[in-house]
């Protein structure tokens, strides 16, 4: 009697464990606000990126030209491991460094003022230090040579995400602006409210903006983004990339907005 009791027991304790977590589960739906559609967009970004090893959604990140709603970037995470150097994530010493990346014979602090313009005291109390420190670059006497690459710390691909409710117009604009650090950029707009973008499609398809209609059951890409050459992309990307390589890290933290770019300083 007692062993019956017990596997019935067992039977409505499994039955009810199994219940209660399918009732616990989220499911993401639009409630009408942007903010109900950047869940929808994190969860299903795979769909954007494609092939990946991990995807880091990020939300709001801070380019300086503007706070995009959501980040997506591929990264292998065996390569992310063997990164030894920390992320660099103020601007003055990623330009410092590209400067060296092209004068491979090395540059005195006086030509690297005349080039970026920031002071020599500057450059030496805290922008050629910071390279220092990381072991990318080398000094003899007022010389300064590059010895070693930035690792990518296995990031892949960046693509950003400016969701809006029906305000396509606005969206687009500020959509343009992520082209200046992203691979990608995408405008997602409500599915329901989708049709006036279509209209100006060869807008999207000219500025390489992509678009993405948002419902319930996921997204839906209407026009696929493309890698638009953008001025000064090269600092950007590689500011962009910096500032992602914290999350995988962990030592991600607040930072504020500045232009034209955000930094952790």
């Amino acid at each position: 009697m007692h062993g019956i009791l017990f596997a019935i027991r067992h039977k409505y304790s499994v039955l009810f464990r199994h219940t209660n977590k399918t009732k616990t589960k989220k499911l993401q739906m639009l409630d009408g606000s942007e903010k109900s559609m950047i869940s929808i967009i994190t969860d299903n970004g795979g769909d954007l990126m494609g092939n990946y090893k991990k995807l880091i959604p990020i939300t709001e990140f801070s380019a300086g030209t503007g706070i995009a709603d959501v980040v997506l970037c591929s990264y292998d995470p065996k390569i992310a491991k063997k990164r030894k150097t920390k992320p660099l994530t103020d601007r003055r010493v990623l330009e410092a460094y590209l400067l060296l990346l092209k004068f491979t014979d090395g540059l005195s602090v006086k030509h690297i003022h005349a080039q970026l313009g920031y002071s020599q005291k500057e450059l030496r109390e805290r922008i050629l230090p910071d390279l220092y420190s990381s072991g990318l670059i080398e000094i003899n006497d007022d010389s300064y040579k590059l010895k070693a690459s930035l690792e990518s710390g296995g990031l892949g691909k960046v693509i950003a995400v400016e969701a809006k409710v029906r305000d396509w117009r606005s969206g687009f604009r500020q959509a343009v602006r992520y082209q200046e650090f992203a691979d990608e950029s995408y405008l997602a707009v409500y599915e329901a409210h989708i049709k006036p973008c279509l209209e100006f499609r060869s807008a999207f398809e000219t500025a390489g903006i992509g678009l993405i209609g948002v419902s319930n059951e996921g997204l839906k890409v209407y026009v696929e983004a493309s890698d638009i050459l953008q001025y000064n992309k090269q600092i950007n990307r590689l500011l962009a990339q910096e500032s992602i390589s914290t999350f995988v890290d962990g030592s991600n933290k607040p930072f504020m907005v500045r232009e034209p770019f955000a930094t952790r300083v």
